[in-house]
């Protein structure tokens, strides 16, 4: 696909940051955000609620995902493991892969450009993208940040646990390690506020779309 506006891409593990980073941008830049994890969560729910019966069947019906992917079920935990197992289903990946590059590179006409957050976005779904941030943080911080998205009743010990299995399959995946790629920002949040982070994302995504998109509004 032949890219017309600027797209950015955020990569990084369950709460990096991503998605509080992708939509202040979004909004600062006039961008539209896409959060990739939603697509496979769709995917799960509509398994969980048996409206069809494999992942296969929701492909060959031509059933538009995208009407589905703002359902306030879709944050539900259980949806939140399952659609991190059909992450790794390959047919699954290159299905959802056209919608994300669709989305990426004709974003609706009255956005700037495009910006993207999940996994492989900066590597596989856009490899050219202006700009790829990847987002670290320790783990105990990613649980803390996770806790606060969960239903109560979990432990710390718990989320600590669910992370490292969601890690595990993130980074068994045959992707390349986003934080060697010298093509990537690579910023650690952990002691940063939501702020910081902001700021400093900007001064590196700004240069960059001045020197590439001299005429784009967003600047």
């Amino acid at each position: 696909m032949k890219k017309i506006k600027p797209i950015i891409a955020i990569d990084g593990l369950t709460a990096s940051g991503k998605g509080t980073l992708a939509r202040k941008l979004s909004a600062y830049f006039n961008f539209y955000y896409l959060d990739t994890g939603l697509l496979y969560r769709a995917f799960a729910y509509l398994l969980k609620i048996e409206k069809f019966s494999s992942s296969a069947d929701i492909i060959t019906s031509n059933f538009d995902i995208m009407t589905i992917i703002n359902d306030l079920n879709l944050k539900d935990e259980s949806i939140t493991d399952s659609a991190s197992i059909i992450s790794q289903d390959q047919l699954v990946r290159e299905y959802l892969l056209e919608i994300q590059r669709k989305i990426a590179y004709s974003p609706p006409n009255e956005f700037n450009g495009a910006i993207l957050d999940g996994r492989d976005i900066g590597t596989v779904v856009c490899p050219d993208a202006d700009c790829k941030i990847f987002l670290e943080a320790s783990l105990e911080e990613r649980a803390m940040r996770k806790i606060l998205d969960l239903q109560k009743g979990y432990s710390i010990e718990q989320v600590i646990d669910m992370l490292k299995e969601h890690d595990t399959r993130d980074q068994t995946r045959t992707i390349p390690n986003l934080a060697n790629n010298d093509m990537y920002f690579t910023l650690n949040t952990t002691d940063l506020t939501v702020g910081e982070s902001f700021r400093k994302v900007v001064s590196y995504v700004k240069p960059i779309l001045e020197k590439s998109y001299s005429n784009c509004n967003c600047i």
